[in-house]
């Protein structure tokens, strides 16, 4: 992903996914990974099983991370970021976000009452980046 992101392009398609996901996880946390191609595009998302089963923290199964590594791999893209949901707060990163980030160049789209909200983590600061639904 590149540094310094200031805004990405979603496909309307791909916001519909996540918040399908989310409906359907409620009142628990949903998650899941994203599919960027090599400049930073959106792909395609992987809602995926929270392994927590929690209302306020999510953990990716890994067996179902692996299998979105792989499919994103011989699509020719990477996993550029994660999604989750917060059913009860706001769409921003929560401390517990930043300090359990899997990659700090990962996108961080997240779910709340308020909306859809994007981040990218710079020096373990959450720095909102706009999204254009195309």
């Amino acid at each position: 992903m590149p540094t310094g992101l200031n805004s990405i392009r979603l496909p309307r398609q791909t916001l519909l996914a996540m918040e399908t996901h989310a409906r359907n996880c409620a009142p628990l946390e949903c998650c899941g990974l994203i599919a960027t191609d090599f400049i930073g595009e959106v792909r395609f998302v992987y809602p995926l099983t929270n392994s927590e089963s929690s209302t306020s923290s999510f953990s990716i199964a890994p067996e179902e991370a692996f299998g979105a590594f792989m499919h994103a791999d011989r699509s020719g893209w990477r996993i550029g970021g994660v999604f989750h949901s917060h059913p009860g707060s706001p769409s921003t990163m929560s401390k517990r976000d930043i300090a359990e980030s899997a990659d700090s160049r990962w996108l961080h789209l997240i779910i709340g009452r308020d909306g859809l909200r994007c981040y990218r983590l710079e020096e373990k600061e959450a720095v909102e980046v706009a999204i254009e639904t195309i």
